[in-house]
């Protein structure tokens, strides 16, 4: 579960966990009625502003990476580049988590 946050650079919402791979559900579920979630150092950006290494390396943008660096040199536009990447509507909403 520590290794996941490094890579998201800090859980969002309490729910992310359940994202968490090899973990106890029930265990999960104590643990997000009692944890506080701080989001004060989890780092957003803009898809035109986000740094490439950021997106290559994030869990929930790495395998759109490519395709965000390709667009934004053309269309430097967040809403063009969604349009672009035509993602599944479970996967746009996670990466906007990361999103200003």
């Amino acid at each position: 579960m520590i290794g996941f946050r490094k890579k998201l650079r800090g859980f969002v919402n309490k729910q992310q966990v359940l994202d968490t791979y090899n973990i106890d559900k029930e265990l999960v579920q104590k643990l997000i009625s009692i944890a506080p979630l701080d989001t004060s150092s989890v780092p957003k950006y803009t898809l035109a502003d986000a740094p490439e290494e950021w997106l290559k390396d994030h869990p929930y943008f790495k395998y759109s990476a490519d395709k965000i660096i390709f667009y934004r040199i053309t269309y430097p536009d967040d809403k063009k580049i969604w349009k672009f990447l035509k993602l599944k509507p479970e996967y746009e909403e996670r990466m906007k988590l990361y999103l200003k």
